[in-house]
């Protein structure tokens, strides 16, 4: 990849098309708490619905986490190693 690409990409980031781009690589749950903050109609709504998707993704990675320990049985049995 060259800088020229890198430039593109970065430069598309703040786009509201970046954003809904964004949007539709996330998993279900995540994308249409998203999406219903972008359909809102005032502030009010939006901060309630953020707050939403902030708990939302700390749910979703401690089950990745969990997933990546559950993963390696050894650690279950054994537990961590110092």
């Amino acid at each position: 990849m060259d800088a020229t690409t890198v430039r593109k990409a970065v430069a598309g980031l703040n786009q509201r098309e970046g954003f809904e781009s964004w949007l539709e690589t996330l998993p279900f749950p995540l994308a249409s708490i998203l999406w219903r903050y972008e359909a809102a109609g005032n502030a009010e709504q939006k901060i309630e619905h953020l707050f939403h998707a902030f708990e939302a993704v700390a749910q979703f990675l401690g089950t990745l986490i969990a997933s990546a320990f559950h993963s390696n049985p050894a650690f279950f049995r054994d537990g961590p190693t110092r």
